[in-house]
């Protein structure tokens, strides 16, 4: 039988190979081609040309995972090791699940996804796990690996997991994939001290799309987002990373391990990660345009619903507006909430807010105090007080350093303080494992790399902006903020 595919063109990955049916089931789909709407990152801010979306975002996760399996089930080929059909349907739901991973992402993608979680009465509210767990209540092994996990998913993983439920359910059970394993895969939700090995070989999937180091995830998004931007980045050698990409066995079950030649992109893929996060994700900029967004939509919350924003927050980010047209006033109704509809309605707020203005005409009313976190370091704040303190306390010296200087009468609410904060990644032993020889010895990548164990290290930071019309004493200001602190 020949597989009828459909073909998409990526700049990044060259032709994407989609079978029909699975287009048929999840791709050509109103909830699906939402996605082209949305944007990937927030950083357009500072790269105009920066604009590429999650709908591509995700097809490129699902070429990358085909690739990772078909090499896995090469690898086992290679062996003699059988192929099952209990495997076939953790591929397929493998396959599933990296394609509708940002299924449900908010609009603005992580600049918003935590509206998903937001009421004005309780901002952790985790709603979006409230409703992956409503939908998963039957499979009460689920609900307690779930509650089980230390570090709970994003809210667009929960929500994107619930919204696939939701919609999908059937179509997936058609394709002889299991669901809630396709929610654990894009949740991360991993089996918990189970000893059963199909739990320990799913585990593995789930690293493959959810891990911790390096993922099909992961891989789209640094290649996709450092292609977009045009930065130097660290090259990827994909190709020799995925052909490396194995399932072997560690001291007795099974673990997603790389071959010895993968070990060079190993390290490029972490070195890649982190120049992204220290000089694209937390740059000045884009942090600054990041929060006028935030703030200009809690602004829309509150002028749409005439003060009663969690009437927002319920209505637009739940699943009510992917199921029909929800009404948040009179006059207006929202249905699958892209980007489009959220600037639409931002412009109804026109010029009577100073955030929405300085939003839609990209001209800041702000200037950074530094501009990088080496910057911050060489004035080594962090090491005077804690973080916290610092950003309540600075904007009310700059202002009265103002008034003492003559150099305007400014409240404490026009300094405002950003956090900066890069969380670098660091592999320990139980992120990656490395397959040496011909006799499937495997080694952890910190031991054969011969480098200390750590978890993530955050390098904590901060960004003071000041009224633009303050930019020639910018030098005076960070040096009383200097001085406030010795």
């Amino acid at each position: 039988m020949i597989l009828r595919l459909k073909r998409f063109k990526d700049p990044v990955h060259g032709y994407i190979a989609v079978p029909l049916d699975i287009c048929d089931a999840f791709i050509d789909n109103e909830i699906f081609q939402r996605l082209r709407q949305v944007e990937q990152t927030s950083m357009r801010s500072l790269y105009p040309g920066a604009r590429h979306d999650r709908f591509i975002h995700s097809l490129g996760v699902y070429h990358l995972g085909c690739k990772a399996v078909d090499r896995i089930e090469a690898v086992k080929r290679e062996r003699d090791e059988p192929i099952n059909d209990d495997w076939k349907r953790f591929r397929k739901s493998f396959e599933i699940a990296c394609l509708m991973h940002d299924c449900g992402h908010a609009p603005f993608s992580h600049a918003c996804e935590h509206y998903y979680n937001h009421t004005d009465k309780a901002e952790n509210s985790r709603r979006a796990d409230e409703w992956l767990l409503a939908k998963c209540k039957k499979d009460k092994r689920f609900i307690a690996d779930f509650n089980a996990l230390a570090k709970k998913p994003a809210p667009h993983e929960s929500f994107s997991a619930a919204l696939m439920l939701e919609f999908f359910d059937n179509k997936i059970r058609e394709l002889g994939a299991d669901p809630i394993l396709a929610v654990r895969m894009i949740t991360g939700c991993r089996y918990h001290d189970s000893q059963d090995s199909d739990h320990k070989l799913v585990n593995c999937l789930i690293l493959l799309l959810h891990g911790d180091a390096i993922d099909v995830d992961k891989l789209d998004y640094l290649l996709r987002d450092t292609w977009a931007s045009g930065v130097k980045n660290t090259a990827i050698d994909i190709d020799l990373l995925l052909h490396g990409m194995r399932i072997g066995v560690k001291d007795g079950p099974p673990c997603l391990c790389f071959d010895k030649s993968s070990l060079s992109v190993v390290q490029s893929v972490v070195d890649a990660r982190n120049y992204l996060y220290d000089w694209v994700f937390t740059h000045r900029t884009v942090k600054y345009y990041t929060h006028l967004l935030d703030l200009a939509i809690r602004r829309l919350a509150e002028k749409a619903t005439k003060s009663k924003p969690d009437v927002f927050w319920t209505k637009v980010f739940s699943i009510d507006s992917f199921r029909k047209p929800v009404a948040i006033n009179k006059t207006t109704r929202i249905y699958l909430p892209t980007d489009g509809d959220m600037f639409s309605l931002l412009k109804t707020c026109g010029k009577s807010d100073p955030n929405v203005n300085e939003l839609l005409s990209h001209k800041p009313s702000r200037i950074a105090l530094w501009k990088t976190r080496a910057d911050f370091r060489e004035l080594e704040l962090d090491d005077k007080k804690n973080t916290e303190q610092l950003r309540l306390e600075i904007p009310a010296k700059l202002a009265s350093y103002c008034k003492e200087q003559n150099l305007g009468q400014y409240k404490k609410d026009r300094f405002l303080i950003i956090d900066a904060t890069s969380e670098h990644l660091q592999i320990s032993p139980s992120d990656i494992y490395i397959a040496m020889d011909s006799d499937n010895k495997i080694l952890s990548y910190s031991t054969v790399m011969g480098t200390p164990t750590h978890s993530p290290q955050k390098n904590p930071a901060f960004f003071v902006y000041a009224p633009i019309e303050l930019k020639a004493h910018r030098k005076e200001l960070v040096e009383r903020i200097r001085r406030c602190f010795q």
